[in-house]
């Protein structure tokens, strides 16, 4: 069992996407974890995960049909550390 000492957020792919992209991730510890997507004003526009997850390796994809071409910001957020990234949707 690979043992992780970080948490960290990968880059989104494809990035630039069209419509899908998967994110990925991995927590250091079990516990409570939010990935939720943001427009360019800051605003949370969708939650992805919300709950308790095991220590390791996480993939989400995020359908982005019903939004606007434009940047995009994916933030995770576990109980001790927040980290940002962006992704461009071109339509």
């Amino acid at each position: 069992q690979q043992i992780y000492d970080k948490n960290n957020l990968c880059g989104n792919r494809p990035n630039p996407f069209n419509a899908q992209t998967t994110i990925e991730f991995s927590v250091a510890e079990d516990g409570d974890v939010e990935l939720s997507i943001y427009n360019i004003a800051g605003q949370k526009i969708e939650t992805l995960v919300d709950r308790h997850l095991s220590a390791g390796e996480h993939r989400v994809n995020w359908s982005a049909e019903g939004y606007a071409s434009g940047i995009y910001f994916y933030k995770l957020r576990t109980a001790n550390e927040v980290m940002t990234k962006r992704m461009s949707l071109l339509k």
